[in-house]
Order: C-alpha cells, then structure tokens, then sequence
C-alpha cells in the first residue's frame, strides 16, 4: 500500500515499485524514458523496452495513483508531494547540526528497501546496492555527531550510547565510532564494558584484518583500564547493554569513516562480507558490451568493480590515484569551508587527511612515477598572478617550486616516466590559445610541445604514455567541441583519435598503455568511452547515471578514480532590492531541478534559456506565467548565450556542431535558424546594439579573442571593433560605451564608441578588478549598474554585486555558492536578478578493471 497524493494505492508489481524507489531518490524526482526503459528491460530492444514501460505506467493508473508519476516531454516526474523516509533523513544530515543529526537518526531504520525488489535488473540491483551503502555512511556520520555531543555533555548519554552502539554495528571497523562507545560505557560507570567492548574488537581487528587497533583505541582502554572506577554521580543503568560486535550489525558494514587527524594505518582494503558496495555498478555498467576484440594485443578494459572513494556532503574534486591504486589526493575544502585544499585518503579507510593549508587554491594534484612525491599547481583567489607548480612529498611536508605558469590560473598536471619532466597546459600570453607545455623540474625550463590552430581555444588535460613516448591530450575548437588527440614525443607526428567535436571532460591512459579512456556526451548522455591509440574500436563502457570527470588511471594498477558528479540546474530570482540574506524564490512557471541554464529576458517580459528537459540541448521560450515551450529540436547543437534582439523578435546564439562555433539567427516564434557567421574560428557573446541594428560579438578568427561586429540582415562580412583581448562584450543601454572583460584578466573595462558605432575611441576605463577571470561570463549592465559575480576562483562562496556606474558604491545582492559557475545569473532592466540555481554533489568513486 502506498500514500499517493490523490490517496492509497496499491502496487501490484515489484517493477511499478523497484520504479517509485528509483525516482524518489534521483535529487529531482524525474529521469528520461529512455534511461528507465533500458534500466528495467534490459534484454529487450529499446522500442519494446518503451512500449513495456508505457504499460507499466497504464498499470499505475489502473491501480489509482494516476497523479503518482506524470509525464513531462521525455522525462518522468514523481509527485512532489510524496513523503519518502529516505529523502527526510538526508535532508535531516545534511543540516551539518547536532538538531539534524538527531533527526537523522531516529529516520534511519534500517537498510533501504531491506528486502529487496528481484526485477531482473542489474543496473537497478547495483544502483540500489550503492544507495543503501551511502545512505549507511550518512547514518553512521549522524550517530558519531549525537555520540560526540553526549561526551561533550550536550547531548543526553543514553543517547549518545545508543547512538555510538549503533554506528559501530553498522560499520564495525570505524575505531572512531569504537572510541566514542567506550568512552559512554566509561562514563556511565561500566569501564569493565569498555574494557570487554575493547577487547572484542581487538579480536576482530586481529582475525578479520590481521592488524591491531589504532594507537589512540589502544591509548584510551590503557587510560580507562588505569582509572577503572565509576564516574561520579553517575550510575551505570541496571541494564546495561552488553558490548557490540559485528554480529549485530543491523546491514552491511562500511569502510572506516571516522576522522582522525593522523595518516590512516595500514589496512587491509576491504573485508569481504564487509563492502557489499565495493561492486557496486554505480554508473550502470551493465550489459554494454565492454569485451571486444578491437585489434591484436588492443583491447577494450572490462569492468569489475565500482566502488566509492570519498563520499561527504561537501564537494570533492580532481581526485589522482597514486601508482600503486591504493592512495587518492583530491581537492576539497574539508576541515576549513573557505579554504581549497589538498587531501590524501587511503582507499578502504575513508579518513581524509589534510596535505595543505596555504590561503590560496591548491589544486591538480598529480603523483610522481614511484609515488614519493606530488605535484599540484596553486593559484591566487582574486585571478591577477599566473598558477605556479609546487611539489611536495607524499605524505605532506616541505613544499619547493617547480616552476610557474606564463598566463593559466590553473592546469591539470601529468608525470613523465622519468620523474624529472612534468606536462601542464598555459598560453604564451593571457587571451593566447593554449598549448601543452613540459617543464623540467630541476631547472624550471619550460618547452612547448603542441602547436594548436590560433584560432581556436587549444589544448589541455595532458597525459603521459607509462612508456614516456606519447603525450594524449584533449584539443578544444570550442566551448563543447572537443577531439581526442595523440602526439609522438619522439617525431612529433600528431593523431586525431576523435572526429566528432562532442563534450570531452576527463582522459586517462588505460592498462599497458593500448587505448584511451575518456568522459564523453557522445551517446546522449555523459558516459564513460575507451578508444585504441591507433584510433580504432570506440568503445562505450558505462551508462551516464552520473557524469564522470577528472579521470586519474593508477600506473601500477588496473584502477581509475574519477569525480562522481549530479549536476541540475534551475532559475531563480531576486528583487531589485535584494541583500545577499533576500531569500530567492523560484519562477513558478518553469519547471525546477532539470538542466536549465542561459536564462534571458526580451523587453516585454519573455523569457528565453537553453534546456535539456526534453532530451538533447535545445532552445526553450517562456512567456510571462506560462509554461515553457520548445522553438529549436535539434539533435547535436550545443546552444550558448541567446540574446534578444530589442524588439523581442529574434533570438541570436551561438550553435556549436562539431568543429563549427558561429552565430546563429531564430524568430522567437520557432522556424529555421540562419546563421551569421561561418567560420572556423570561436564564436563567443553576441550582444544586440540598443537600436537593434547589429550584433557585437568576440571571435578568435584573427588569432587572439577580439570584439566584432556585424549586421545580421545584411549579407555582408563582421569588421573588428577592438583590438586583441576581450572575449565577453556588452554595448551600455545607452550606446555610448562598449564594456568588455578581457579573456584570463581580471575585471570589466570600458571605452567609448566613434559614432559610427564600429570603433572605440578614448582610454580605456577599469570599472572593477574584482571579477575574476573564470567568471567571464558573470557581469550585465541595467539599471545605471554593472551586476557581477564577485568571488574567488575556484572557491564558490561569493556574491553577485551591484556596482553604481554613477557613484561607485557596491552592494550585495545575492550569495553566489549555489549558482552555475558558466552562467550565473542575468540582469533585468529594472535592476531585480535571475539566478541559475545549482544543485551540484561531486563525489569521488573508483573502478576496478
């Protein structure tokens, strides 16, 4: 029986149920068709997976729960209004205090879905395996709070015992939850229980793991064994429990979670009865054909295993795998919210610890080929001063320069063989396109060794062959047009693996260095690809339930770790008004938590944005109060930046397919696009000029980002308005300035127009340096005002500021940490803001291959 919002109902299948549970638990209650269909009828082809899935939803509504899951384009919505124990208590963990970690608590009772739903589904068995794992660890995190707040007296010690009896039966190796309970059992007066309870674990410990309990474990029952008397004024309770064990853990237990400062011992990675989600499929892999013969000795990896590597509430990034597999450094902002740092974690311990405390962002850990040493780069917040390159021993320490960037904030990093030559990516210049350099790191001497075209944005992520003689990286024609390419370090030959300018966000060498594994859209959603280096049997390996990026292969192991990352988008806004403390309400008529993002206005109140809500990216139209419609219905386009022309006729964007970046036009009522451009160089910012006779936009086409602009009626060639540097472009509602923001320099600047409205003329003027570089796209003008995001880079917590043209005074209006870093928020002409929500949770999870 379930409680649907129109009233009970009842589920007569265990796949209408296996259903519910599966989209109770996305973050917005919705998935596509298509991903449910092959997720719940995998053996069937995808017409007949569809055609059982639509009669699975006639049986719901038979069964009377006609408004428990609706239709909505492509995708499947649950009602809002369906209470679920699961999403309570991560919302009650999530709070982070002593309040929501009771809550949380008195929520969890057990294992999800304790028995089961056979639907004949492996990828909804390993999703739901990985659930009830990470559910768990949430669960034991929320005891070790109320445990801690019974030893510091604010909580009641029954409480706190119950509490800590709990987390150790959950996860019996977490000696921090084994310390909280024999320090309770001491305080209530029963040190011969926390004696026994020690004990028994050192038992298990030595049995199951062959090794001994932690200095500190054996540190405290030396300390309660030398005071063994009663607290006072406390009496031990007539029935006191006796000492948990694993034989009553209430579901499978976890690995070590518990937070000691000190680096995490020696253990034996995972028990076998202990991980029930070490094999977890996270990522669905199943049933994708990942065993294929592509050529002699070049074969496409199998998956193991999938299995987490840290999983917390805050956000962990650019995680790298030491050569052994055993070892991960990832970036974080753990034990200090405002600080970007570097942590080690040993896998099967779960306990991070700190590597650095410098005030600015540490970041692209990488380790050296015998895994002493880790380079990482470190950047300024406020983006003025190049990223320098820094290493440091393994376990944290002394760090030395290696050398530093010419102009990048910030690079991915890869390791030759030798131990001497790192690979990084920069620009000879800030606005100049990127190449992959190498840098010896005993002499700081740096030699480029990629020459992209000039007139695209150029490459990144580079990657080492384990052999030393080939260099893998990825080359960027444009924002989401990205290829897969080799160079021989040798003869300096250059491949093309890739042809197809998708999305491209991580690459990593595979085992024995035969292929290529890379994060890709190509398949319509963000799975996870291998090719052979000769270009040859691409490869799909893992279904898009979560996007991979940042991919770190270990060198002497055949493991990957890679971020984890659920990523929606929804919009948002505030009054004109506003303090960073207004609450920000959503725009009731468009739909939340999908991929909405791009968000603009026409003068007469229509809205316009980009969305995947129905599929693949297209261009959607919202008039005021009414649900959104779509105007574009194309399959590979990316769309950028639609701007409305000022009498709310056209739309102009930038469509990347492919290769190809240019600027687009489209009548706000649908139909077919022309286009403005044609060009093989990268198109960015289109922007109307107020009269609504050209568009102004930058383009790389002359080698280096500069403003153009051009008439979009006429068939008739852009011309250059400025010279070499800005990459974002906005005309003043007036038509008297061209404000700019020039491409890796902090700020917005401005200067005059001639009046003829195709040159500029007079100094140019700083309006702000406060606008890092990475937030290019995040400034408007309106209201005699120029709104932008003010923040570091890299560090989410910030605001969007109000900066008076007239008088120079700032005010805060709205807190920047949860917005879409490419696109944050738009300004209406009225001064009031829409901003572009993010729920984002990046997690670090591994596979086994």
């Amino acid at each position: 029986m379930l409680d649907a919002p129109g009233g009970g109902a009842v589920l007569r299948t265990r796949k209408a149920m296996a259903l519910i549970a599966y989209l109770a638990l996305q973050p917005d209650r919705h998935a596509r068709r298509e991903q449910l269909a092959h997720m719940f009828w995998p053996r069937v082809e995808s017409d007949a997976a569809r055609t059982s899935l639509r009669q699975l939803l006639a049986g719901l509504r038979k069964a009377g729960a006609d408004d428990l899951v609706q239709a909505d384009g492509d995708w499947l919505v649950l009602a809002a209004d369906l209470e679920v124990d699961a999403v309570a208590f991560e919302r009650a963990s999530a709070r982070g205090d002593l309040a929501g970690a009771i809550e949380a608590v008195a929520l969890y009772r057990g294992m999800l879905i304790a028995d089961g739903l056979p639907v004949d589904s492996a990828a909804f068995d390993d999703w739901l395996d990985l659930e009830r794992t990470r559910l768990c660890r949430l669960a034991v995190v929320a005891m070790s709070r109320v445990a801690a707040a019974a030893i510091d007296g604010d909580q009641d010690r029954s409480e706190g015992l119950a509490a800590a009896e709990r987390a150790v039966a959950l996860d019996p190796y977490n000696e921090h939850a084994h310390r909280q309970l024999m320090t309770l059992q001491a305080a209530i007066g029963r040190p011969d229980l926390a004696l026994l309870h020690y004990s028994s674990l050192a038992d298990t410990l030595r049995r199951e793991l062959q090794v001994a309990p932690d200095p500190e474990t054996q540190k405290l029952q030396e300390s309660i064994r030398a005071a063994r008397r009663p607290v006072r004024g406390v009496e031990a309770p007539a029935d006191a429990p006796p000492p948990a064990g694993p034989s009553e853990a209430e579901s499978h237990p976890l690995q070590d979670i518990a937070t000691r400062p000190e680096l995490p011992r020696r253990r034996r990675a995972l028990a076998p009865a202990a991980l029930a989600g070490a094999g977890v499929a996270l990522l669905l892999f199943a049933a994708i054909g990942v065993h294929r013969w592509i050529a002699p000795q070049a074969v496409a990896p199998k998956v193991a295993r999938l299995f987490p590597v840290a999983a917390d509430p805050s956000v962990e990034q650019r995680p790298a795998i030491a050569p052994d597999g055993n070892r991960v450094v990832f970036t974080a902002r753990l034990q200090d919210p405002k600080n970007v740092d570097l942590y080690l974690v040993t896998i099967g311990d779960q306990t991070p610890v700190r590597l650095t405390s410098d005030p600015e962002i540490d970041d692209n850990a990488v380790w050296a080929p015998d895994g002493s040493a880790i380079a990482f780069t470190r950047a300024s917040r406020d983006g003025h001063t190049p990223c320098t390159i820094l290493i440091m021993p393994a376990t944290g320490g002394q760090e030395r320069m290696a050398g530093h960037c010419k102009s990048a904030l910030a690079s991915r990093l890869s390791w030759a063989p030798d131990g001497r030559m790192l690979y990084y990516s920069d620009a000879d210049a800030r606005g100049a396109v990127s190449r992959i350099y190498r840098l010896d790191t005993n002499t700081g001497a740096t030699t480029a060794v990629t020459d992209p075209p000039a007139n695209i944005q150029g490459d990144g992520e580079p990657q080492v062959s384990r052999d030393g003689r080939t260099l893998a990286y990825l080359r960027t024609k444009a924002w989401q047009s990205v290829e897969v390419e080799t160079q021989d370090l040798e003869s300096g030959a250059h491949r093309a693996l890739s042809h197809d300018g998708k999305t491209v966000w991580g690459l990593a060498w595979s085992a024995g260095d035969q292929g290529l594994i890379f994060s890709s859209d190509r398949g319509g959603d963000t799975g996870l690809w291998w090719i052979a280096k000769d270009g040859s049997g691409l490869t799909r390996l893992a279904l898009g339930d979560v996007e991979y990026r940042a991919l770190s292969f270990a060198r002497n192991r055949e493991r990957l770790v890679f971020e984890a990352l659920k990523d929606h988008a929804s919009f948002q806004e505030v009054p004109r008004d506003a303090t960073r403390a207004t609450p920000p309400h959503f725009i009731a008529n468009l739909r939340t938590n999908i991929f909405d993002r791009f968000y603009v206005e026409a003068p007469n109140g229509r809205a316009a944005f980009v969305s995947v809500r129905a599929g693949p990216e297209n261009l959607w139209v919202a008039d005021k109060g009414k649900p959104p419609h779509q105007i574009s219905f194309t399959q590979n386009i990316f769309y950028q930046e639609p701007a409305w022309s000022p009498d709310g006729k056209w739309i102009a964007y930038v469509g990347v397919s492919g290769e190809q970046s240019d600027i687009f036009l489209v009548s706000g009522d649908g139909g077919s696009p022309r286009p403005i451009t044609h060009d093989p160089a990268v198109q960015q910012s289109p922007v109307w000029s107020p009269d609504g006779h050209y568009l102004y936009f930058t383009s790389r086409k002359s080698g280096a980002w500069r403003i153009w602009r051009i008439d979009p009626y006429a068939n008739s060639p852009a011309v250059p308005v400025s010279g070499d540097g800005p990459r974002t472009v906005r005309p003043s509602p007036d038509g008297k300035y061209l404000y700019y923001a020039l491409d890796g320099v902090a700020g917005v600047r401005r200067r005059a127009f001639a009046s003829d409205g195709a040159s500029l003329v007079g100094p140019e003027e700083v309006i702000t340096t406060a606008l890092h570089p990475s937030d290019w796209r995040n400034w408007w003008l309106a209201d005699n005002a120029l709104f932008y995001a003010r923040r570091g880079g890299g560090d989410p917590s910030g605001v969007i500021a109000r900066h008076d043209l007239a008088t120079g005074a700032e005010r805060e209006m709205a807190d920047a940490t949860d917005l879409l870093w490419s696109a944050s928020f738009w300004a209406r002409p009225d001064g009031s803001l829409v901003l572009t929500h993010r729920d984002l949770q990046i997690d670090v999870n591994g596979v086994d291959f």
